[in-house]
């Protein structure tokens, strides 16, 4: 009975004790107090504005047919790098590229005829391989070093690496589709969420702010 009297005591003691903290100590208490009012913030901004941007399919794409144009693709190229990483007949290499973007070969086929004109058997990554793709000034290094220029550039070393550029086509700036722009439109359209959200409190309630009082918090 003794143990349970005082186990008793104790607990009831802890508990008006933390019942005491926050006016015994004021920072504790502006510490509480803003963390619960930033729980709060956080739940309201979160349904009004950050998940409903990722749900809000039908709204976050009429947000970007408004305002296409501020979401463009500077001047890009659309080029294939062929990279070769040992020491192969680059004079080959650069021939068999050539004869092959005559014939309007694939990729895949130019790199099938690499890999048989320099008796490559085996784990040709090694040796060499390919990435294609649309680039804007400053997303590549070596694609930068042709000029962007039409065609077949020569030899760009690299380092240990060769590399030899196919400048497919030179592309005009263009407005990006939704699915190339959903990091940037989905964080512009949050931010206008909460505007409208703020602007829409604000016609519903009145308020005013006490100087001195938010001059104490800042």
């Amino acid at each position: 009975i003794d143990k349970l009297y005082q186990s008793f005591v104790s607990e009831n003691v802890i508990k008006y004790a933390d019942s005491k903290l926050e006016g015994k100590h004021p920072d504790l208490k502006a510490t509480v107090d803003e963390f619960r009012d930033g729980i709060l913030i956080f739940s309201i901004t979160d349904k009004f504005v950050w998940n409903k941007s990722l749900v809000d399919s039908l709204g976050i794409e009429s947000f970007h047919n408004k305002r296409k144009q501020n979401y463009l693709w500077k001047n890009r190229v659309d080029a294939t790098i062929f990279t070769f990483y040992k020491d192969v007949d680059m004079k080959a290499a650069n021939k068999i590229i050539h004869k092959g973007i005559k014939k309007e070969k694939t990729n895949e086929a130019i790199s099938l005829e690499l890999a048989k004109k320099l008796k490559i058997k085996e784990n040709t990554t090694q040796y060499f391989d390919f990435k294609w793709g649309k680039f804007e000034k400053g997303d590549n290094k070596i694609v930068d070093k042709t000029n962007w220029e039409l065609g077949i550039s020569p030899v760009i070393e690299d380092g240990k690496k060769k590399s030899i550029v196919i400048v497919h086509k030179l592309i005009n700036p263009e407005v990006k589709t939704l699915d190339e722009a959903k990091g940037i439109v989905t964080s512009d359209y949050q931010e206008y969420l909460e505007q409208e959200w703020i602007k829409n409190l604000r016609s519903k309630y009145s308020y005013k702010v006490y100087d001195d009082v938010f001059n104490s918090i800042k």
